[in-house]
């Protein structure tokens, strides 16, 4: 899959925030400089917030008097963080909520994950994903059920690439033996499971269940049911000062 071009505007705009601090110069000289007529359009290029147009880009350097390793460096990133084409056609038709999980993931070094009432995305079975495309269109509204489902199994190829992020998932044992799931769905969920168990023989994988409780006080409502920490992976050493 292509390199992710959200994760790769985050990074291109800290170095050029970075750079611009180095050069002890604020927003508003920058673009007097480029003749450029709000600052509204660097401050979104350092928030990562805009496509990056690489004349721009190169104007910034020159301004900036980046040293030419540096620049090349900051020129291929730049480069990566504007080709979102060949990216959104890998992504096929996922809706905007997968394409933002499907940008964290591929970036991702770590990915820790605690699920209370669902089993996560990444661990789903297609059948499973399906019932919950269904049941999250009351939130999230009308769905195309047949490519949401297609995103959510595609989001894992990211755990059986050759360099996968370390995977990590803790999973209430209630969430795999909820009513509301047919049984045969059910049992395929289960299934998958135990097949996942065998990850934990590798250094980079790891699934848990915490066992159900019966007892009143296992009832007791969590804060949130839900948690997610992505960690991305870290810059190259030459980026950072």
């Amino acid at each position: 899959m292509p390199a992710s071009p959200t994760i790769r505007r985050q990074r291109l705009g800290g170095e050029l925030r970075r750079l611009r601090r180095v050069a002890a110069m604020t927003l508003e000289q920058v673009c007097d400089q480029l003749g450029w007529a709000s600052t509204s359009k660097l401050s979104r290029l350092e928030l990562g917030q805009s496509r990056p147009d690489l004349a721009d880009i190169l104007d910034l350097l020159d301004v900036y008097n980046v040293v030419p390793t540096e620049r090349e460096k900051l020129v291929i990133i730049a480069r990566d963080a504007a080709a979102t084409r060949g990216r959104w056609k890998a992504l096929g038709s996922m809706g905007q909520r997968q394409r933002g999980y499907t940008e964290l993931e591929a970036s991702a070094a770590t990915i820790f994950q605690y699920q209370q009432l669902l089993v996560p995305g990444l661990l789903q079975t297609p059948e499973y994903a399906r019932l919950r495309v269904r049941s999250g269109r009351d939130v999230y509204g009308d769905l195309d059920v047949n490519a949401d489902t297609l995103a959510r199994t595609a989001r894992q190829e990211v755990l059986r690439r050759e360099h996968p992020p370390h995977y990590e998932a803790v999973i209430d044992e209630s969430a795999l033996l909820r009513a509301s799931v047919p049984p045969e769905t059910r049992r395929g969920q289960l299934r998958h499971r135990t097949h996942s168990a065998s990850w934990t023989r590798s250094p980079s994988r790891c699934c848990r269940s915490l066992r159900f409780c019966t007892t009143r006080s296992c009832h007791t409502p969590a804060s949130r049911s839900t948690r997610s920490l992505i960690r991305p992976i870290p810059a190259p050493s030459c980026w950072r000062r």
